[in-house]
Parts: structure tokens; C-alpha cells; sequence
């Protein structure tokens, strides 16, 4: 939803609705708070079936408010956005909700939830702007917290800095070269901070398409741990006619959770291939390969999505 107070203020929000069914096997379940061996304190949950076998499906909804925000322009290069915003950070982290704009089907390892090298969402106040040949965001806001970010525990503040430069004309319209900049404190009061790189090299007129090569590079450390994950994408768009176009990709995809272990590296070698038949579809064939550690698992997946934006 947006909405234009004035020509330079508007707000805009989304709302998500969710629906999926549980399983729920009638027991006794607790959560305990308990001390490490470092002496934090952490929560854990214990589930007791006691001897109950039966097993009851159930759906269940939830209602997300992923981003809620009030923006004024004063000009190109300064604008004020304060409220609930998808977290700003390399290529694709504020287009979660394009995904038809970017080619593969599923985010690289760098923005998985599970490493937590960048919270989604953020509540808090930004400054930025944008021209043709370069952008910014800063940012200043309450960080990650416990339960989808929602409570923050701590009175600490993150800090986000994110930066590009742009070729905005020519052969190498659409190029660009960024850098990223993250700090705030969890729910525990653990200083998180990430450091990452993004980049674009757009060619076109190559033939009937352009070609461009994607790329992206964070560095992230938890207290003691740190993390390391990058991925390169190389991908031709090919314009067949003037309704029907193709996109083919090849990208590695990898990420080390620590560093200072050995054998835990994650990685993807993804083939894959988006085919518009006509401007309002895109359908996305993408095959797989995952290697973790000496394990070796391979899946093919397909996905077939609405969009309204172009492939770049």
C-alpha cells in the first residue's frame, strides 16, 4: 500500500497474511531458562509426549507487518524515511518482494536467516538518496531482537551504512560497485557485525541480449565466531521477439558458518534458466547441486511466478 500525503511525502506499507496447517501430538511441553558454560543464561524447551500417541492437524494464520514507513524527499540526493523498512544491504535485500527481478529462484546463503548475517526488517530512522550515477543509506535503528525482531532488549542502536556507484548510460549501463556496513547487538546483548561488497558488470549489445555478472561478498562475526560467504552469478538475457525473451544463469553459491572449523563449508553450483513468454510470466527452471562438508545432495526445482518488473 502507498500513499501520497504530498508530491515529496508518502507512506508505505505491506501486510502479510499466512495460513498452514500443524501438527500438534498432545503432551507436556516447557521452557526453561538455563545457564551455558560460559555463563549465559539461554532458553530451553522440553516436550514430553507423556505416553500420548494421539496426533491432531490443525491450521493455524499469522498476520506480518514486514515493513511500515513514512518517507519525505527535500531533494534527489536527500530523502528521510523513518518507521518499520526492509534492512538496506547489498543487491537484492530491499527488492525481497521482487523476486521475479532478480534471476535465481532462491536467495544466495548470504541472506539465509539461518546465519544471520543481516536481520530482514529494522525499526528505525534513515537518510539517503539517489542520482543517477550513485546512492546511499544511513541508518540508525533498534537492531535484531528476539521473536521476528519485534522485542528489543538492549539500548543499543544499529548502525547501517550502504553505498553505490552506478554507470547510468552506454554499453556498460546498468554496472555498478558497492560496499556495506552492519553493527548492532541480539537479544543477548552479542554484537553482530557485518561487512560486505556488492557488484554488477552489465554488457550489452552483446549479440540479440546483454550479459551481466553478479557478485556479492559479506564478512560477518558473532563475539568469537566468524563467517565468511560469497557467491558469482554470470547470466545472458536474450530477447527472442518482442514478447518472448530467456535468461540462462550459472552461479556458485558458498559460505564457510566458521571459520576456524574445518569441513563446514556450504556450497551450490546452480544452473538455471528464466523463460518470459509473454510480459506478464516468468517461469524459472533451476537445478541444483548442494555440497556440505563430504555430503553430496542434488535437487531440481521449479517455480512459475507473476511479476510486473523486467528481469534487470
Amino acid at each position: 500500500m502507498e500513499f501520497n500525503i504530498t508530491k515529496r511525502a508518502k507512506v508505505l506499507a505491506e501486510i502479510e497474511f499466512r495460513y498452514i496447517p500443524r501438527f500438534e501430538i498432545f503432551g507436556k511441553v516447557e521452557a526453561k531458562k538455563e545457564k551455558t558454560p560460559e555463563g549465559k543464561e539461554k532458553w530451553e524447551i522440553e516436550a514430553d509426549p507423556m505416553g500420548g500417541k494421539e496426533v491432531r492437524i490443525e491450521g493455524f494464520g499469522e498476520m506480518d507487518l514486514p515493513y511500515a514507513f513514512f518517507e519525505y524527499e527535500f531533494i534527489d540526493l536527500l530523502k528521510i524515511r523513518a518507521g518499520k523498512y526492509l534492512n538496506p544491504f547489498g543487491l537484492i535485500l530491499e527488492r525481497r518482494d521482487a523476486v521475479p527481478s532478480y534471476p535465481y529462484l532462491f536467495r544466495p546463503l548470504i541472506y539465509s536467516e539461518d546465519y544471520e548475517f543481516m536481520p530482514p526488517y529494522n525499526v528505525g530512522i534513515q537518510l539517503r538518496g539517489e542520482i543517477p550515477y550513485l546512492g546511499y543509506v544511513v541508518q540508525v535503528a533498534n537492531g535484531r531482537g528476539a521473536f521476528g525482531n519485534v522485542i528489543d532488549a538492549n539500548p543499543d542502536k544499529a548502525v547501517g551504512v550502504h553505498l553505490f556507484g552506478r554507470v547510468p548510460s552506454g554499453i556498460f549501463q546498468g554496472s555498478l560497485l558497492g560496499f556495506d556496513f552492519y553493527t548492532d547487538k541480539d537479544f543477548d546483548n552479542v554484537r553482530h557485525t557485518t561487512l560486505g561488497g556488492h557488484s554488477i558488470l552489465s554488457i550489452s549489445e552483446i549479440g540479440p541480449g546483454k550479459i551481466q555478472l553478479w557478485g556479492e561478498v559479506a564478512h560477518y562475526t558473532k563475539d568469537k565466531q566468524k563467517a565468511l560467504s560469497w557467491y558469482a552469478l554470470l547470466s545472458y538475457l536474450w530477447h527472442i521477439s518482442d514478447k518472448w525473451s530467456l535468461l540462462s544463469y550459472v552461479m556458485y553459491d558458498t559460505l564457510d558458518p566458521d571459520l576456524d572449523k574445518k569441513d563446514d563449508e556450504v556450497g551450490n553450483i546452480v544452473l538455471g534458466v528464466n523463460v518470459s513468454p509473454f510480459s506478464q510470466l516468468v517461469l524459472k527452471l533451476e537445478f541444483r547441486n548442494l555440497v556440505q562438508g563430504k555430503e553430496k545432495a542434488k535437487q531440481i526445482l521449479v517455480l512459475m511466478f507473476l511479476r510486473s518488473a523486467s528481469l534487470f
